[in-house]
């Protein structure tokens, strides 16, 4: 679901970013699992949003 927007060169620093720390930290929890599906792309367009 991240993924669609990453062709942006910010947004696919910040998604690089995010996947780091989910591999490292948090994949097993589904918590944050849930999280970074629903949440990341909110934080993406908004980062996004604001560099523009």
């Amino acid at each position: 679901m991240i993924y669609q927007l990453s062709n942006l060169p910010l947004l696919k620093l910040v998604d690089n970013i995010i996947l780091i720390r989910t591999l490292g930290h948090c994949i097993t929890n589904s918590f944050y699992k849930k999280a970074i599906e629903g949440g990341a792309l909110h934080l993406l367009v908004l980062i996004h949003v604001l560099e523009s």
